[in-house]
């Protein structure tokens, strides 16, 4: 797509790392929380197992795509920040993963 769809993608990497995160808490028997904070949902995780603590950056640089791209703020996203974005997101991924194993 010319141009490619920056907000879209960063937007979805927020999503799949929300649901990645709501599943390891739904993995643990907690009830999911009705939130976008990846913030909030991280330290959640902590309570379960401290280690979350090392992707808390991850969850930060990820949560404002998941409101902010949706509602008319003016957020300015390029493509370095998809790039970061699907890092940021791969990284959660990668841990909630293990941190189930």
């Amino acid at each position: 797509m010319h141009p490619p769809p920056f907000e879209v993608i960063c937007y979805h990497c927020q999503q799949a790392a929300e649901k990645f995160l709501k599943g390891f808490l739904a993995f643990q028997g907690e009830p999911i929380r009705k939130t976008h904070d990846l913030v909030l949902l991280n330290k959640l995780c902590a309570g379960f197992d401290e280690a979350f603590k090392k992707i808390e950056n991850e969850c930060l640089e990820l949560t404002d795509f998941g409101v902010n791209i949706r509602y008319p703020f003016s957020f300015e996203v390029n493509e370095s920040d998809v790039i970061g974005a699907i890092n940021n997101a791969q990284r959660i991924e990668d841990y909630v993963i293990q941190a189930c194993l």
